[in-house]
């Protein structure tokens, strides 16, 4: 069941310490021990009210969406259509970065 977990990036791990997640200083572990897309998931929806999450389209395209503080937006591409992603894996950290650059933004 281990190859099913997806664990977010170093950098995600980082920014989300600065917006004050109980998350261990990333420096001092290893990939393995950041936390996991629904650890970050779980503590954005706790702690924002922000829900990130992934729509599958067609086959394995999927897009991504964020929800919170009454807006709701898709993760857009600079021509500002939809960004589509072929795994679930690389939508939902998309998700993630989505919502940290929300809250970073402070909207």
């Amino acid at each position: 069941m281990e190859r099913y977990i997806i664990f977010c990036t170093k950098e995600q791990t980082e920014r989300a310490i600065k917006l004050g997640a109980p998350c261990e200083n990333p420096d001092d572990f290893t990939p393995m021990r950041f936390p996991t897309a629904e650890q970050m998931r779980g503590w954005l929806r706790e702690e924002y009210g922000i829900q990130a999450f992934v729509s599958t389209l067609v086959g394995n395209t999927a897009s991504v969406y964020v929800k919170g503080n009454f807006t709701m937006f898709n993760v857009n591409n600079c021509d500002g259509m939809p960004k589509n992603f072929d795994t679930y894996e690389q939508a939902i950290l998309a998700a993630i970065d989505a919502a940290l650059d929300y809250l970073e933004k402070g909207e």
